[in-house]
């Protein structure tokens, strides 16, 4: 093959073995999780609320934090 040329497995060439594989399976997880969300979803509404609610809260404060953190950091920086 001429460098800068591609094939008809020219993009498999680039690839490592099982990669292929590999996406299947991320594929297969997202699915499962998609597929367990959803009834989580339908047999207990509520509960899944108030898990994304938590959720939620606890991201929001990690952020403030990170930028409070990064925001000191700049003024040690400049000071």
């Amino acid at each position: 093959m001429v460098l800068g040329r591609g094939g008809p497995d020219f993009p498999r060439a680039c690839l490592p073995e099982g990669f292929a594989m590999d996406a299947a399976l991320k594929k297969g997880v997202a699915l499962v999780v998609v597929v367990f969300i959803g009834f989580y979803l339908f047999t207990d509404p509520t509960g899944l609320a108030g898990f994304t609610r938590d959720g939620a809260d606890a991201i929001w404060s990690g952020l403030q934090r990170l930028f409070d953190a990064l925001q000191q950091f700049i003024r040690t920086l400049t000071a």
